[in-house]
């Protein structure tokens, strides 16, 4: 499968992203369709984040999964 590597490509990846999520709520879908269209899904989703991490790099803000600096309570 192909890289997402514009920012085109990138917004119709969300937009397919939307409607399969509400295809994949389906409780009638067939147990055979969604687990192909979940590893497409997860597929597309790990190929946004990685645009997102290009895309974001250098940003002011930091990542979220870091843990903030414990502060003091009290003054030394």
């Amino acid at each position: 499968m192909k890289q997402i590597e514009t920012f085109e490509q990138r917004q119709t990846a969300l937009k397919w992203m939307v409607k399969t999520a509400e295809e994949l709520s389906h409780p009638l879908l067939p147990a055979e369709d969604r687990d192909y269209k979940m590893a497409v899904y997860d597929y597309v989703s790990g190929q946004v984040a990685q645009y997102n991490k290009k895309l974001y790099a250098g940003s002011e803000y930091p990542p979220l999964d870091t843990e903030p600096a414990p502060q003091k309570l009290y003054k030394d």
